[in-house]
């Protein structure tokens, strides 16, 4: 019997038309997202992790990224297939009869679930079909394709698919069979989603990440932790191995999918009630009565009907009230609700983290973690029960009864969106609570009420209010409630990637806007609030019409047929709503009208890729130009007028040109970003411009009379930039000058720069070859490049003397690099002038302005100052030490200060990061103004601090020493500011905080070797790698400080400094800052700076075991064997072993941590085993104790210590 009725099921659903819709539907989008991946769609980029650049689009990795992702999604089909499995028999009423047929518990149960089982696994085999069908498809470059194994379709199939199939088919299975209800199998998959957002939320921290491998459901998780370090020659030839986290992960979830059939079984029942069903009314038999029912003598009622407007609106009020009273009393509602509430929670936990270390509660920091955690269970919530209220009375079998009630149809319609839109208000209410709840628990009491009310339910409610009123219009059309969430989920996929194919004008997004961004020192700016509520009233008229037209498609009676739909919607196209149609088109159209003249007439408008577009034609025309002798820049003189609150800005300077070059120059070659406005550009020497590219921003000018080599002429400028109306979105200001009514910030990028610059050329060879440009094999030239070390990376000055005056708005201050000569206002103007006097510096500038509040501090006499917006108090006190322990540092390390202050200035978060200019540094309010460090937790990291202390460090490694524009500037520039800051967070904070930083230094760079997708090169030769002079940058220059001693390092980088700082051209490169260290290495470390800047260099380092025998003088003889392999990787990240014949530390650690032993020792051979001698009782032994050798897995490195006896 078993068999019979598995393969009836099997037969069942192979005649279904929804089983090939299902195969054909995952078929369909596999297949399309491989030709996305591979760059088949001109304009459309889908960067799944692990594709792009050189690697192969039908690796194993790939493949199983596709495949997986996809199958993940899939998770509905399951739900669907499973929940009409088990629920089928109660829907149609035929349990009854068929529990009275001689089968038992094992057949019906196992019988009904392997037959579904069997066809779900056929459904999800299309994957692999579409994926495959995809790489033969025409046009796919041969180059980005490999063997097509059948191993590599396979294991993602068998290691990812099956076993969430078993799990997730159980589960679903198991909730319809027992609840008897179709949504609850919905709602599980709403918590086996939770499940894999909550992993996400842990993997932000590297120590929950072996916890969040775990806890997600669908092993997305621990996949992406297998192989976050995998190179490009990893992910195009490894199969993917069930190893690790991941093989625990799957046996995990594989064991709770049977526990789940077993507790299928044992609680199923052949019973006709429901014993899951809430309410006592299921177990209560009916009682009878032979008592007559009694007959009331009363004359007959009275009614007086009321077919009022009034009363129609009451009744929609009525119907809403009742309507909303049902879904608060739905358990789904409750359950997805604290689902919601629950992911809200887990996410506030690494708020904005940065080394583990997380930021106040600020409100706007937790309205975006709360709505942002909380918004995919809102739509969730919104879609499921927008189907729940269109269908529930079709489903009760009432709507005959009711439809035939003298109502308006659109008192219906009204009551349900009204229920809908309490639904939200309450939800929106429950956030607002999670987000208080949040601050007041983390000891956080400035609650901002007001910006929860005007973020929550303004901006938030109106959003879902569209989308409420577009689920209603897709149920009333939706043949049923299924097809309706399907429809919808759709659209929400759909929206997501319509940019990605080049719809990205929101007025083609329903329910899209500018965008909006809170920041303490604007709230939300006008200007972004105009675009916001102009692009919402839009959509909101465009709702109107969508709520028209569901009304008149309204349903009422049982004859569904269109051409019936049709003529009732005919006449209820009433005059009144014929005219209110014709206002809000109107309407729709003028606000569109508004808002195009707005984004397309007063801005320019672009899609990505015609933005690519005009990058690629910059180069195209104009590349010829690089290596064209230009006079370099050597005084600039600049007087700028910020009006704050109008956002406007006008630039008055002039340059001092000079040939520096042995040739004339006949023609002088400018760039001016196109947002600003020329209003004067003049040469010194009469000129004519033969080029004048509006486009691009680039101007040629020919000089009547070349400029002989020597010779100087001065460029007199004028640019304005007043930005008019809004643009299409908030991301589209990032190029234009920050002009903002508190906290401008603006570099000499929007001012003329001298000649061709490559570095804003496209680099992505994919990206590159869809405009038809070569591959860039290189983003700098070699390190030895005669033309590269003319230039550094300001290739259009080498240094310069500068002076500025600044006005701005009276209530403001106004910063540049330089020393406040004087100040005064005049008028509303407040004017500031600033000199760098007689000190040369580089052509990097920077003007910013604010409100704001000034804590003082000295240094030696030297004044420090922290420009901040007031209410950023919290970490002052920890830049201000940050200052001046640099300062004490790097001036005993590495010689004195070239400037004469200090100035920290806070700048708003619509970007994050600080950036050194000369003595001054602007600082962003949410990189290190909000950070919140814990005292008392020494698992945080004090990154105020530490960032203070690294920008500070570039006052020497960047402003004295200018590297050449070549391979390995960054090593010299950002590595040493690494290495400089870890030293002094080391001084300050001791060695066990720098062990911490370490790891998650160790961790970014090795996962940033798996994003490289052109080749990943060595420190000596980096070049705009992030992951390499940053993060590898600091563990190796902390390795190298370790083995040869902080004064070795340092006394080398002191000769270095005291050779090249404030040098001429031909600039220092990094194999003279290697030559320097190696003066300074005994020749036993010789080999160090081989391993450790010239070449990739990988160890596999582990502790195998250790065991401990106490001696009679109360020491412990400690056995520890350790295994050690050297490996080194090319640029593709290809490995190959090399001979042995390291030094690498051996430690010893009791029970609290503290070290009993630590030592140096020549490692030669892959085991070795080694006797110490320790005092204390030993707990932890290993190799590599600190993580200051490169190995992807550092965690087996220490291992405990057996103690005998």
């Amino acid at each position: 019997m078993f068999i019979r009725i598995m393969l009836f099921e099997i037969r069942s659903w192979l005649k279904r038309a929804s089983t090939w819709v299902y195969f054909i539907l995952l078929a369909s989008l596999s297949f399309l997202t491989m030709l996305a991946v591979s760059g088949y769609f001109k304009g459309v980029q889908v960067g799944l992790a692990g594709s792009g650049g050189t690697v192969l689009i039908n690796s194993p990795y790939v493949l199983a990224q596709i495949i997986s992702i996809m199958g993940y999604m899939g998770v509905i089909i399951t739900a669907a297939v499973m929940a009409s499995v088990g629920c089928r028999d109660f829907a149609h009423n035929s349990h009854a009869l068929i529990f009275t047929c001689p089968i038992t518990r094992w057949q019906y149960i196992g019988g009904r679930f392997a037959g579904a089982f069997v066809v779900l696994t056929l459904i999800f085999s299309s994957l692999g079909f579409g994926v495959w069908l995809a790489t033969y498809f025409p046009g796919i470059e041969a180059a980005k394709l490999g063997d097509n194994l059948v191993s590599s379709y396979l294991r993602p199939y068998l290691f990812m698919i099956l076993p969430n199939l078993l799990f997730t088919s159980t589960l679903f299975f198991g909730l319809a069979v027992l609840t008897r209800k179709t949504l609850s199998s919905y709602v599980a998959g709403i918590f086996l989603l939770l499940g894999y957002m909550i992993a996400g939320a842990l993997t932000k921290d590297i120590e929950n990440q072996t916890i969040a491998g775990a806890v997600d459901p669908f092993g997305l998780t621990a996949f992406n932790l297998l192989t976050r370090y995998w190179t490009v020659a990893d992910i195009n030839t490894r199969q993917i191995p069930l190893t690790g986290i991941f093989l625990a992960n799957r046996a995990l979830w594989v064991g709770v999918g049977l526990a789940c059939l077993s507790a299928i079984f044992w609680l199923f029942r052949f019973s006709y009630a429901n014993r899951f069903e809430r309410g006592a009314a299921r177990s209560k038999a009916v009682v009878l009565s032979n008592e007559p029912i009694p007959i009331m003598s009363r004359s007959p009622l009275s009614l007086a009907f009321d077919f009022s407007l009034s009363a129609a609106l009451k009744l929609s009020l009525n119907t809403a009230w009742i309507e909303f009273r049902s879904i608060l009393g739905s358990l789904s509602f409750l359950l997805l609700s604290l689902a919601g509430v629950l992911f809200v929670f887990v996410n506030s936990t690494e708020m904005s983290s940065m080394y583990g270390t997380i930021t106040y509660p600020v409100t706007y920091q937790i309205l975006e973690i709360t709505g942002g955690s909380f918004l995919l269970f809102m739509l969730i919530i919104l879609t499921v029960f927008a189907g729940e209220l269109i269908w529930k009375e079709r489903g009760l079998r009432l709507d005959q009864l009711l439809d035939t009630l003298p109502t308006p149809s659109w008192t219906a319609y009204i009551g349900k969106l009204g229920a809908l839109v309490l639904m939200l208000v309450t939800l929106l209410g429950v956030v607002m609570a999670c987000g208080l709840t949040i601050q007041a628990t983390q000891g956080y009491f400035r609650f901002e009420i007001g910006q929860y009310l005007t973020t929550l339910f303004g901006f938030h409610l109106f959003d879902y209010l569209l989308l409420c009123v577009l689920a209603l219009l897709v149920q009333t059309f939706a043949p049923n409630k299924y097809v309706g969430y399907v429809l919808m989920v759709t659209y929400y996929v759909g929206y997501m990637f319509m940019g990605k194919f080049g719809i990205e004008h929101n007025l083609f997004r329903y329910a899209s806007d500018s965008g909006l961004l809170y920041s303490d020192m604007n709230g939300y700016p006008r200007f972004m609030l105009v675009g916001a509520i102009a692009f919402k009233a839009y959509w909101g008229a465009f709702a109107c019409l969508l709520a028209i037209l569901t009304h008149l498609f309204w349903q009422r009676g049982t004859d569904s047929a269109w051409r019936l739909r049709w003529r009732v919607a005919r006449q209820r196209f009433t005059r009144p709503l014929q005219l209110a149609s014709i206002a809000f088109v109107a309407l729709f159209i003028s606000l569109g009208a508004f808002i195009y003249y707005n984004t397309n007439i007063l801005n320019v408008y672009r899609t990505t890729f015609e933005n690519e577009e005009i990058v690629a034609n910059y180069e195209k025309q104009y590349k010829q130009y690089e290596t064209l002798p230009q006079p370099k820049i050597t005084d600039v003189r600049v007087e700028a007028d910020i009006y704050a609150s109008e956002r406007k800005l006008r630039v008055k300077g002039t340059y001092q040109l000079q040939n520096k070059t042995v040739t004339p120059i006949e023609t002088v070659h400018l760039r001016i970003p196109p947002e600003m406005d020329i209003r004067q550009l003049d040469f010194e020497l009469p000129s004519q411009t033969i080029v004048d590219d509006r486009i691009t921003g680039y101007y040629i000018h020919r000089l009547a009379a070349p400029l002989q080599p020597g010779a100087q002429c001065s460029l007199t400028f004028e640019i304005a930039y007043a930005p008019k109306g809004f643009r299409n979105s908030i991301s589209a200001y990032g190029n234009s000058p920050w002009l903002f009514p508190n906290g401008t910030f603006i570099n000499n990028e929007m001012l003329p720069r001298i000649g061709y610059r490559a570095d804003i050329e496209l680099t992505q060879d994919d990206v590159r070859k869809k405009h038809g440009l070569p591959k860039k094999e290189t983003v700098l030239p070699d390190v030895n490049d005669p033309d590269g070390r003319q230039k550094t990376f300001i290739p259009d000055a080498d240094w310069i003397t500068y002076a500025a005056t600044i006005s701005t708005d009276a209530d403001q201050i106004a910063i540049t690099p330089g020393d406040l000569q004087k100040t005064w206002i005049d008028g509303n103007r407040r004017y500031f002038q600033y000199s760098m006097g007689t000190t040369k510096i580089e052509n990097f500038l920077a003007f910013l302005s604010g409100r704001y509040a000034v804590k003082k501090a000295e240094w030696r006499d030297l004044p420090i100052e922290i420009y901040y917006h007031p209410g950023h108090e919290y970490n002052l006190d920890r830049m201000i030490a940050g200052v001046q322990k640099s300062l004490d540092y790097y001036t005993a390390q590495f010689g004195p200060y070239p400037f004469r202050q200090v100035r920290i200035v806070e700048f708003p978060r619509y970007s994050s990061f600080a950036q050194a200019f000369q003595g001054m540094i602007p600082y962003s309010e949410s990189v290190g103004f909000i950070a919140r460090v814990r005292p008392d937790d020494e698992k945080d990291v004090d990154y105020p601090f530490y960032v203070t202390a690294h920008e500070m460090a570039h006052q020497w490694w960047g402003h004295q020493v200018e590297a050449a524009n070549v391979q390995g500037n960054a090593w010299i520039i950002e590595s040493l500011s690494q290495y400089s800051a870890m030293m002094v967070m080391e001084q300050e904070f001791g060695a066990a905080q720098m062990k911490r930083f370490l790891k998650y230094e160790l961790d970014q760079y090795l996962s940033g070797r798996s994003f490289e997708r052109k080749y990943e090169p060595t420190l000596a030769r980096v070049e705009d790698q992030g992951y390499v002079y940053y993060n590898k940058g600091s563990v190796a220059m902390y390795a190298l400080r370790d083995y040869i001693g902080e004064e070795r390092v340092n006394a080398a980088l002191r000769k270095y400094l005291q050779a090249v700082a404030f040098q001429e051209p031909p600039y220092t490169n990094s194999l003279e800052l290697l030559a320097y260290l190696r003066e300074e290495t005994p020749p036993e470390y010789q080999y160090l700076l081989t391993d450790l800047f010239e070449n990739i260099t990988l160890f596999e380092n582990k502790a195998v075991t250790a065991k401990a025998t106490p001696l009679s003088d109360g020491q412990y003889q400690v056995q520890l064997k350790v295994a050690s392999k050297k490996l080194r990787a090319d640029q593709t990240g290809a490995e190959t072993e090399v001979p042995l014949n390291d030094t690498i530390d051996i430690g010893v650690f009791d029970e609290n941590g503290e070290t009993l032993y630590t030592e140096k020792r020549r490692i030669t051979q892959s085991e070795t085993e080694l006797t110490l001698i320790v005092k204390g009782k030993p707990a932890k032994a290993g190799i590599d104790l600190y993580n200051k050798l490169i190995d992807r897995d550092s965690d087996d490195n220490v291992i405990r210590v057996e103690v005998e006896g």
